[in-house]
């Protein structure tokens, strides 16, 4: 039987060690130490394994913890979302319904599908859920949205109107005359006064009933110096026998800025106001458009 002899040289001056094994012995030995290291490697690797899972599911169920939270704020936000898009919907109704528009039925708001109540869920399901209901408050916001654009255009084209409605009394001082058939002073003859006189000291202000454009300035035969604006929509103002003019031609003027004063001009027996409302050219009676106790300029 074939043996190996092995040698030992200790370090320095020690005595060698000398013996020898048959050979199947030390393949053994070499087996037994292969093995044990190979153990000792897949242990380890093993281990290492274990703490990376261990790690990982540990992170994972931190994140999981974090995202409960955030799907819980969400799930609150959407709620609070969903609530106040409900009150907006019922003012949105009282604001069409005083602005002469049709409400707002909930088929159109919803856009044809029901909001669903969001319940607790995990998971996929979880998520699905929440971005649904998100793509749904989306459609209810651009149906507000367009829908608050008509009304704001309905108000804006209400109050420009309203804007450009005479509504107050151009100038202080008490009326002298009104509207209608009367016996003209100058020629003693039963003729329509065509507007409303209102009394006042020469150089007293005169100021516009309503929004519009000066379209005439000037004198004329029988008004003396006069003003008339075009408050659109068919609807014209005239002041005069006035003593002096402060606007121009063209020039766009606000209700209650004053636009000339009181004077004797024209065919006139004294100082006042003359004040005409026209609609397609045909004059009204001034005192439907004059609201009560009216300040002069607001």
């Amino acid at each position: 039987m074939r043996r190996v002899n092995i040698l030992i040289i200790p370090y320095r001056g020690m005595r060698v060690i000398s013996f020898n094994i048959p050979r199947y012995v030390l393949f053994i030995l070499c087996f037994i130490f292969m093995f044990i290291t190979g153990v000792g490697i897949w242990s380890a690797v093993g281990i290492s394994k274990n703490i990376h899972e261990i790690n990982r599911l540990a992170f994972l169920e931190h994140e999981n913890e974090t995202l409960k939270k955030k799907l819980l704020s969400i799930r609150e936000k959407i709620k609070r979302t969903t609530a106040c898009l409900d009150t907006l919907h019922r003012y949105e109704n009282i604001v069409r319904f005083a602005s002469s528009l049709t409400p707002l039925s909930e088929d159109v708001v919803k856009a044809g599908v029901g909001g669903q109540d969001i319940k607790e869920k995990t998971g996929i399901e979880e998520i699905d859920r929440i971005l649904s209901q998100v793509d749904y408050l989306k459609r209810r916001y651009s149906i507000h949205s367009y829908y608050f654009q008509q009304e704001k255009r309905k108000v804006e084209r209400t109050i420009e109107i309203l804007k450009r409605t005479p509504s107050i009394k151009p100038a202080q001082g008490p009326f002298l005359s009104g509207f209608g058939y009367r016996i003209d002073p100058f020629t003693r003859r039963v003729r329509l006064h065509k507007g409303i006189d209102i009394d006042g000291p020469p150089g007293a202000p005169v100021v516009a009933a309503a929004d519009g454009v000066v379209i005439f300035r000037g004198a004329d035969a029988g008004y003396g110096l006069m003003v008339e604006i075009d408050h659109g929509y068919g609807v014209t103002t005239r002041y005069g026998h006035l003593s002096s003019i402060k606007v121009k031609l063209g020039e766009r003027v606000k209700r209650g800025q004053i636009i000339g004063t009181i004077g004797n001009t024209g065919r006139s027996t004294g100082p006042h106001l003359h004040y005409e409302v026209r609609i397609g050219g045909e004059a009204v009676n001034p005192m439907y458009f004059i609201i009560k106790d009216s300040s002069v300029i607001n």
